[in-house]
């Protein structure tokens, strides 16, 4: 399954321009990957955005629209649905299952993940609240509904 990616700031302008067409194109659950360190994987070559460029920008966001999703895999491999080029990710780190309510978040890793600053043991499943925190070694993932990502744009 493929998952859409964009840049939070590209996804900024779109709201503050389109307003109603945007809500209609862009619904739907979205997991960011908040600005922080970026440790390359040594040989990285994976090209996380669409610039070209090889890391985030600084201060800048990138964004996964999990809309049509019904399970995530997140992880470093080129394999999973969410690649985090990070080299404190796993290959397969943590998968993300829809539920009727919102995801539920299963580490595939003895060690870390956590949830909201509590760790989680491999095959553990927890039920995610949008806004959630979910860390991955030293990388930072938000999980927002329509309503919180409209707020997280404004930022």
């Amino acid at each position: 399954m493929a998952v859409a990616s964009y840049m939070l700031s590209f996804l900024a302008v779109r709201s503050a321009t389109q307003a109603a067409k945007f809500t209609q194109q862009y619904a739907g659950p979205w997991l960011v990957w908040e600005p922080g360190d970026w440790r390359p994987a040594a040989g990285t070559t994976t090209t996380l955005v669409s610039s070209g460029s090889k890391t985030p920008g600084v201060g800048d966001a990138l964004c996964f629209q999990l809309a049509t999703a019904k399970q995530v895999s997140v992880g470093r491999d080129a394999t999973c649905d969410v690649v985090v080029n990070d080299a404190t990710v796993s290959r397969h780190h943590v998968t993300l299952h829809s539920t009727p309510f919102g995801f539920d978040l299963e580490s595939m890793k003895d060690v870390g993940a956590s949830l909201d600053g509590v760790g989680l043991k491999r095959g553990e499943r927890r039920i995610l609240r949008w806004g959630a925190s979910i860390a991955l070694g030293n990388v930072k993932l938000s999980l927002f509904d329509d309503f919180g990502f409209a707020g997280r744009l404004k930022l």
